[in-house]
């Protein structure tokens, strides 16, 4: 039987994660035209997170599968995630932006993934169970978006960035109490977060 607390940790994660990117993304836009760039220009950067996710996306889960190390993949994808925002909010070059854009896309590309597959298989027969636990990210989204909202009208755009920040330094921290499934054909191996950290 799974631990309700593995559950918890699901949802908080979830809950951070969404209300991290409640913060920023739908700010962007207006940050790199405050910023000074071209409607094509910003439609070039937009455009780059679905194609760089696409490829992305593979290479992570070779790369998980291949070393069985998911946690570490994980937290590792949160960091990168996280810090390649952070030098975001630092550039105002397009040119440079762009590499950024591609680095935090890259990193974040797995993290959902790596989530839901861990969720799923813990609930194993009560899959039907699963929207209770990706319920909390539409919470996190609700809750974060207004409150973001409010920060960047009054501390200017620059403010989704802290924001961001904090949050997902929540979900990472809530990522370290998450059971992770290790292999997917066996679900009965877990790693948690009193396990060795691989």
């Amino acid at each position: 039987m799974i631990s309700h607390r593995s559950f918890f940790s699901a949802k908080t994660f979830y809950f951070f994660y969404y209300a991290a990117w409640a913060c920023l993304a739908p700010f962007l836009a207006l940050y790199y035209r405050n910023l000074g760039f071209t409607g094509r220009q910003i439609g070039l950067l937009a455009s780059i997170s679905p194609l760089t996710t696409l490829i992305a996306a593979s290479f992570w889960g070779a790369v998980a599968d291949a070393s069985q190390r998911y946690r570490t993949v994980l937290l590792g994808a949160i960091a990168g995630s996280g810090i390649s925002v952070f030098v975001l909010s630092q550039v105002n070059s397009f040119w440079l932006i762009i590499p950024i854009v591609i680095s935090y896309s890259f990193f974040a590309a797995p993290i959902i993934p790596l989530v839901d597959n861990s969720v799923v298989a813990q609930l194993g027969a009560n899959r039907e169970q699963y929207g209770k636990q990706r319920l909390w990210g539409a919470i996190g989204w609700g809750l974060a978006g207004p409150l973001a909202g409010w920060l960047v009208g009054i501390y200017g755009i620059s403010a989704a960035f802290p924001a961001y920040l904090s949050l997902i330094g929540m979900a990472f921290l809530a990522s370290w109490f998450l059971l992770v499934i290790l292999s997917p054909e066996n679900p009965g191996r877990q790693c948690c977060s009193s396990c060795s950290m691989v």
